[in-house]
């Protein structure tokens, strides 16, 4: 298709095998010399396409870059035919550590380089690429630059861009702190297969209106780092038009709080029809109330907003999809809004009836039994 001649500029020793599984660095490089030679012939004076069918170590490819340069190759183009080999594989080949594997050496900064041509997409857990009709050019992968981990410090929780809704749902700590409200907003999304899958970064960048994950993380006092934006509010992140910029984590504070998360689905692993997540500090009297799913993305209401109040109804701006109708969305927000607000109240202490005072029981002379029964 693409014109350009194939011919057979390299022969192959076909009493050489594989050389990528042999024991030592050194062994390998010798194995290639003498299983490669190039075809002067062939390859003398012209622009070269190589292709090979993967790419372990680089040992190959590198040296057969260098013979046909050697040859007289006056470019050589590498083409390689299957994804990067980025992790190690403990069945027979022997790749001790990543750092061995050529195509594990990356960076944020090299994602974000590659991230600003137009095509090119990030790749989360890619469950919600895959429900997407968009064409990637280039997937930009970022789960070997160890931002898979919820790491727990005395003021807040870091939680990295490749970080699982399982492992929200499972975190002891984080929970806690929510008051379980992080893993009631996880626990329903699809199935565990799912969550094992999808990512924190691609729900938070995606700001999805149907997102459970942006609702619990509005209600919570969270930050987002960026790689060239810096730190800011969530909040105001998801206020922010989408850019080409890279999500690197999420931060939590511990600022102390009460949170309560609710919200209505027409089966239980289906989007939710409306979300509803109600936050209130430790030293502040008005709670912080998030709304999503209206079907626009979540949103937090200006203090004061009565749950009933044609103000509020104006600002959330309900609307209609195949899963509910905006008069329905409507009645559920005052509903939710109400009981979440309810959960947080403290129980007021009940104060136990004093037990009554009654006189000892005398004995009957007669037989020695009280008025109630023997003695």
């Amino acid at each position: 298709e693409s014109g350009i001649p194939y011919e057979m500029g390299l022969i192959k020793s076909k009493y050489v095998g594989r050389t990528f599984i042999q024991p030592s660095q050194e062994m390998r490089e010798n194995g290639v010399k003498m299983k490669l030679s190039a075809v002067r012939s062939i390859v003398n004076g012209k622009r070269i396409v190589m292709v090979d069918d993967s790419i372990v170590r680089g040992t190959t490819s590198l040296k057969i870059v260098r013979l046909l340069r050697d040859a007289g190759a006056t470019e050589v183009h590498v083409r390689i035919a299957s994804p990067m080999m980025k992790h190690c594989c403990y069945y027979g080949v022997d790749t001790s550590t990543e750092e061995e594997l050529l195509c594990s050496h990356r960076s944020l900064e090299e994602a974000w380089e590659l991230n600003q041509k137009r095509g090119n997409r990030v790749i989360g857990g890619m469950m919600w690429l895959r429900m997407s009709r968009g064409k990637c050019g280039i997937a930009v992968d970022l789960s070997g630059l160890g931002l898979n981990r919820i790491e727990e410090t005395e003021d807040s929780f870091s939680i990295g861009c490749m970080v699982t809704l399982r492992q929200l749902e499972c975190h002891k700590g984080l929970n806690e702190y929510a008051d379980g409200a992080v893993r009631e907003a996880v626990r329903n999304i699809v199935g565990v297969q799912f969550r094992n899958l999808a990512t924190v970064g691609g729900s938070i960048w995606g700001r999805y209106g149907f997102s459970d994950v942006l609702s619990i993380f509005l209600a919570l006092d969270t930050e987002v780092e960026l790689y060239r934006g810096g730190r800011m509010p969530l909040p105001e992140f998801a206020a922010r038009p989408k850019d080409q910029d890279i999500l690197v984590r999420i931060i939590v504070k511990k600022t102390p709080l009460q949170c309560v998360y609710q919200s209505v689905r027409n089966s239980r692993t289906d989007f939710p029809v409306l979300t509803c997540a109600v936050s209130r500090k430790a030293d502040e009297d008005d709670a912080r109330i998030v709304i999503g799913a209206r079907p626009g993305a979540a949103v937090i209401l200006p203090q004061g907003l009565s749950p009933d109040s044609p103000e509020m109804r104006e600002f959330l701006h309900f609307g209609s999809n195949l899963r509910a109708g905006a008069e329905y969305r409507e009645h559920l927000a005052g509903v939710l809004i109400r009981r979440a607000l309810n959960r947080l109240k403290p129980e007021p202490e009940q104060e136990r009836p004093e037990p009554e005072k009654r006189a000892p029981e005398k004995p009957d002379k007669k037989d020695g039994s009280t008025e109630g029964g023997r003695s």
